[in-house]
């Protein structure tokens, strides 16, 4: 992943506590997130080789604890109006399982952007 985030000129940042690599883009300035947070998200899913596998352009709400562990550690870096780039070992995501078009111990490489908490 450190090497992916080197070759495309991402600014990231390794998780001490959780080992995945994010940049926030934006902070935001609003509400934060909490593990029982439902959050409202304008997201792109992509595998490293570029190919989006999901893609939201209107907001959409989960229960940050139906989400995958990736988006319940990474998701709270930021608050309401903020927007971060997450890049997720298997494990975080879908692990030694395919789902839909991510094949099994697919690294995920997610935009998202934190619309609304409650």
């Amino acid at each position: 992943m450190r090497a992916f985030a080197v070759a495309n000129s991402i600014p990231i940042v390794k998780d001490p506590k959780y080992n995945f690599f994010y940049q926030i883009i934006a902070p935001g300035s609003g509400a934060e997130v909490n593990s029982l947070s439902t959050v409202s998200v304008i997201y792109k899913g992509r595998l490293l080789n570029g190919t989006v596998f999901d893609f939201k352009d209107t907001p959409v709400n989960f229960d940050l604890t139906g989400t995958i562990s990736g988006w319940q550690a990474g998701i709270p870096l930021i608050k309401k109006g903020g927007k971060i780039r997450l890049l997720l070992p298997s494990f975080y995501g879908f692990g030694n399982q395919a789902n839909g078009p991510v094949p099994a111990n697919s690294v995920l490489d997610f935009d998202v952007e934190l619309v609304d908490v409650k």
